[in-house]
């Protein structure tokens, strides 16, 4: 069993510094957003919302695989 498992909240607010971060890299910043709003919605009780969100971030991510892919020549 984990022994750190952060609630809702807690995750809500470790996005938030990671995002006001300059360290944190560029690529992972729109992705972060995204599931930071999610989170939010959940904590507001907007399950379609952040259904919808959770799809959007899959897509985010389907798209930049895509993308490397052609890179490399695949």
């Amino acid at each position: 069993m984990p022994r750190n498992v952060f609630t809702v909240e807690q995750k809500i607010e470790g996005l938030e510094k990671a995002l006001a971060s300059r360290r944190t890299p560029r690529w992972l910043k729109p992705n972060m957003r995204l599931y930071l709003e999610e989170l939010r919605a959940l904590c507001r009780g907007d399950h379609a919302e952040a259904q919808r969100l959770r799809q959007e971030r899959k897509e985010l991510r389907r798209q930049r695989r895509k993308r490397k892919a052609m890179r490399k020549g695949g």
